[in-house]
């Protein structure tokens, strides 16, 4: 995009790309242009995420590229800093830092070119970086991922301009901004295949998909197209980075712990590793034994920010491009703030992120739930709720009138202040758009050693504590996020 004021809605007209369970070249036979001379072959990757993510939009595709035979540092999920508004994403100031990261990854590789991995709208900061800043010279390979492409964008009149290679994956309609359309998402010069049956998210942790890409990159076929169930005391090696949710923005100085969880109690365990704390660009590396039985938090406190707790899953793998994302209390892009300014703070009620990162939900084909408890009180006493958060208004189908929605996070808290359940969307502008809903569910507090709750998205399930969502101190209060990484 020109100017920066001029930005990309997230919601507009689109072409894609997906992935699941079958992939298979369109019947149009649209085939590369015949000046795409580049050699096929392991080099440098660079992976450009889309609207509301982060580097860690990429966490599974990187695990199975190390898996067959690419090291970590020939991979580089790029963190986009303060690229959202309220109007839409700034393309043009992703496009500027992808050229940034493209330049230090070629000075410290030495290589010639990179690879580009680009989904949703991150394709059109490819695009311009191509056109716009000589990318072409500096690219080898090119693949789009549920791509939302700018048709205006060309070289010499050519949406795909040579040397590169160029790969665009689409779902059959299941992608959201399809509208049920399966001929959306179709690049033309490149070589388009569709995967059928997956959503805008599930692109991101598909077999299919990732061997599509990694046959298109190196000429050759994968020996591993997905990532082992856990591994009873396999050690792993997780590297995190703190920074502000949307915004991207790194944390410094963050204390960050890791704890063992009790199963469908959220019972902190003891034997942990130390907290450590966050270096100058964010990071922080644990090495973690994983035991199967046991689930996660990840506590994470830092000046100016909500103390955060991170619920997830035990790990399959090491994994270098973890983010744990923090709420600030004050400051951030205007964007945070407005997020910020619609969520209702109190020590009498918790706020809970419900976050499914590779999968969005969709009514009728997904289910998410809510459990809040009591400890000392059986299921059918006092203190026990149950709310469906998967309805036609927060997870519409692809093919609905309320196109576009592909919720994958949703804000669930006592929007109304009145210690009552009002139902979703809670009717906040910006909690109501692509990628996240909301749901007004109150989560009692009186008491943070016994109000638990439990989530549940589809097979699986994760425990959280009821923390005071304007409490003071790490064990009492912050915000919580239950993040699925694996919902089947």
């Amino acid at each position: 995009m020109v100017p920066r004021t001029r930005r990309i809605l997230l919601i507009g007209p689109v072409f894609f790309a997906l992935a699941c369970s079958g992939c298979s070249k369109d019947d149009n036979g649209t085939q590369p242009p015949s000046n795409n001379t580049i050699s096929d072959g392991i080099r440098p990757i660079v992976f450009v995420h889309g609207a509301l993510e982060a580097a860690d939009a990429f966490v599974p595709l990187t695990q199975l590229f190390v898996a067959n035979g690419y090291t970590w540092e020939q991979l580089h999920p790029v963190d986009f800093v303060n690229v959202q508004s309220v109007s839409g994403t700034d393309v043009s100031a992703m496009t500027n830092q992808l050229a940034s990261t493209v330049a230090s990854v070629l000075a410290s590789s030495g290589a010639d070119r990179v690879d580009l991995v680009a989904h949703g709208i991150g394709a059109q900061a490819v695009q311009r970086y191509l056109v716009q800043n000589e990318g072409t010279g500096r690219t080898a390979h090119v693949a789009f991922l549920a791509g939302v492409f700018d048709p205006s964008v060309k070289l010499n009149g050519s949406l795909v301009p040579g040397p590169c290679k160029y790969m665009a994956l689409r779902s059959n309609g299941m992608d959201a901004l399809q509208s049920g359309n399966s001929g959306q998402g179709i690049l033309e010069g490149a070589e388009n295949r569709v995967i059928a049956d997956v959503d805008h998210q599930y692109i991101l942790t598909a077999s299919a998909s990732f061997s599509a890409l990694y046959s298109f990159f190196t000429g050759q076929q994968p020996s591993t197209v997905s990532l082992p169930a856990p591994v009873n005391l396999k050690e792993y090696t997780i590297r995190f980075r703190v920074v502000s949710l949307f915004d991207n923005a790194p944390v410094a100085g963050a204390t960050v712990s890791l704890f063992r969880l009790k199963k469908n109690l959220a019972e902190r365990q003891t034997g942990g590793p130390s907290p450590a704390k966050t270096d100058a660009d964010g990071y922080v590396t644990f090495t973690h034994q994983v035991n199967p039985f046991f689930d996660l938090e990840i506590a994470v406190s830092a000046t100016g920010y909500h103390d955060m707790h991170i619920y997830r899953q035990p790990w399959r793998a090491d994994s270098r491009f973890e983010r744990l994302k923090v709420l600030p209390k004050t400051g951030g892009s205007a964007y945070l703030q407005s997020i910020v300014q619609e969520l209702p703070f109190s020590n009498g009620h918790a706020t809970v992120l419900v976050s499914t990162p590779y999968r969005a939900w969709y009514d009728g084909r997904d289910r998410a739930v809510i459990e809040a408890y009591n400890q000392q009180e059986p299921p059918d006493f006092y203190g026990y709720k149950k709310v469906e958060l998967v309805n036609p208004r927060t997870a519409p189908l692809p093919t609905s009138t309320t196109a576009g929605k592909n919720t994958f996070l949703m804000f669930v808290s006592d929007f109304g202040m009145d210690k009552t359940d009002g139902g979703g969307p809670a009717n906040q502008a910006l909690l109501e758009s692509f990628g996240i809903s909301s749901y007004d569910v109150f989560l009692n507090t009186s008491d943070v050693s016994l109000n638990y709750g439990i989530v549940t998205v589809n097979t699986k399930q994760l425990a959280f504590r009821n923390f005071r969502s304007q409490g003071t101190t790490p064990n009492n209060g912050g915000i919580s996020i239950v993040q699925f990484d694996y919902t089947e």
